[in-house]
């Protein structure tokens, strides 16, 4: 039985440095680019750029709310499950998460990460470290791994470096990954390099060239550094498309390992509807593995969208065929999504990092994955037709954001705040007025829900004492000006 070649310096790396990653859901390593898909390289890096060329508009007026955190509950087994949370603390310089578990009905502290960003909106360097639970305590003393990013002079990713906690105090390389671009500003390579202390000097181990036809990609190449054979390609993708430029076929090549030869691999022909969004994707695999060139399996995945235009689901159909011909299809997985249909995307304020699904085009409030139970005997249909189980899902909240103004809120939410903070049985709000009005007063869990709403006076103490312990969002409103923030109660 043949097989492609997979080289080992490279899992190394990919386990490097995504086993100490502390979620499935850590989005800020979302963007790790040893941690993608080989034929993936190019999207993240203009996914990346796009970031950055596309600055996003801080709690302008266009802007109605903001997220606050994210919850995901994974089930791995029947009956068995673990809860996370990401919570948000964003501003114009400054992109922080912190990562809590909850173990025994209460959140144990886990990990955090900060982004720090040019004046130019581009993400500039970035750390993580472990948790303490003071929301204060993120400093550079506590990262564990750090990266640190370079742009050219047409503002695109030139170099991206990657410490751990020993190379960056002693400021020693350790990981490279460098970007070039042709005149249109399209990515022609990648190279991913690692410090080697015995030669003073970076090893390549690997690269990816990326080749155009009229502006769009005709094909890829993939290449590895190998013990026997040395630095040579290992995988290539070639690109077709339809006459809207829409891309209808990866057609994907390997090399084999006892031939080195080049050999057909895999095949992926995309479909669109009307609005030329995805509607089915068929994957065909195993083309080496028949003597007359057919592809060994074949699974097809559909897409469905809300009647407001956002992601719905996606379902991964595969089929089984037996030697009489009969066909047998199940359901693989499934990932479906649910939106506010009255909020558009770019109307959230979000952590910049978090990585915008396909066709997320109003504000995320659920998502969920499901896996087939094939094989399990609960499933009783045999494992064919539905027999799906969530394996993940994930809720989002949000912070309404108020203003009249076309200026941000900064300024105004300097009027009002809340004290003591942290707090145990009192609070306060306090203002800079001399002559302070009466305010309503909000508290909203982080689940999103409301537990208190309050008419008061700055100065005057406010009864928490019946909270639980926990960070609460704080809303103080006055006619037209609205002040927010997060207070801890402890």
């Amino acid at each position: 039985m043949m097989h492609i070649m997979k080289y080992c310096c490279i899992v190394i790396l990919i386990l490097l440095l995504t086993v100490s990653a502390y979620s499935q859901d850590l989005i800020e390593d979302s963007y790790n680019p040893f941690a993608i898909h080989q034929d993936e390289m190019r999207e993240w890096v203009d996914a990346f750029n796009a970031q950055n060329v596309n600055p996003r508009s801080y709690n302008k007026s266009d802007q109605t709310h903001q997220l606050d955190s994210l919850i995901t509950i994974f089930s791995q087994q029947i009956n068995s499950s673990t809860t996370t949370k990401l919570e948000f603390d964003l501003t114009e310089e400054r992109d922080i998460s912190y990562f809590s578990i909850l173990e025994s009905g209460s959140w144990a502290p886990s990990t955090f990460s900060v982004n720090d960003y040019d004046k130019n909106n581009r993400r500039v360097f970035s750390y993580r470290g472990d948790w303490d639970g003071d929301f204060d305590n993120v400093s550079e003393d506590n990262g564990i791994q750090f990266q640190t990013f370079i742009y050219n002079d047409q503002g695109l990713l030139s170099e991206h470096h990657i410490q751990d906690r020993e190379r960056y105090d002693l400021e020693l390389p350790f990981i490279l990954i460098t970007h070039e671009y042709n005149a249109e500003g399209l990515l022609i390579r990648s190279q991913s390099e690692q410090w080697l202390a015995a030669l003073d000097s970076f090893q390549l181990l690997r690269q990816f060239d990326f080749h155009y036809k009229d502006g769009l990609l005709d094909y890829f190449v993939d290449y590895s550094l190998d013990s026997q054979r040395g630095f040579v390609s290992t995988d290539s993708i070639l690109y077709f498309y339809n006459e809207r430029d829409l891309l209808i076929r990866e057609q994907n090549f390997g090399r084999i390992r006892s031939t080195f030869e080049w050999a057909h691999d895999v095949d992926r022909i995309f479909e669109y509807n009307n609005n030329d969004q995805i509607s089915r994707v068929e994957r065909q695999v195993g083309f080496i593995l028949t003597e007359d060139g057919s592809p060994r399996s074949i699974d097809t995945l559909f897409y469905q969208y809300h009647s407001y235009g956002s992601l719905q689901d996606i379902t991964q159909i595969e089929a089984d065929t037996f030697n009489n011909g009969y066909i047998l299809a199940f359901e693989l997985n499934k990932r479906g999504q649910e939106h506010d249909s009255t909020v558009r995307f770019d109307q959230v304020n979000r952590i910049r990092t978090l990585d915008r699904k396909y066709e997320e085009n109003h504000m995320m409030l659920k998502y969920f994955e499901a896996v087939s139970r094939r094989g399990d005997a609960s499933c009783l249909d045999g494992g064919y037709g539905s027999c799906l189980q969530n394996t993940r899902t994930g809720s989002y909240f949000y912070s309404e954001i108020n203003t009249t103004s076309t200026e941000e809120i900064a300024p105004s939410a300097s009027l009002y705040t809340i004290s003591p903070n942290p707090s145990q049985n009192i609070i306060q709000v306090l203002s800079t007025e001399a002559d302070p009005s009466a305010v309503v007063l909000h508290l909203t869990d982080m689940q999103g829900g409301r537990v208190l709403s309050q008419e008061t006076r700055p100065g005057a103490s406010v009864d928490i004492s019946y909270l639980t312990s926990g960070v609460y969002i704080y809303q103080v409103m006055q006619d037209d000006v609205v002040a927010s923030g997060k207070v801890v109660i402890e």
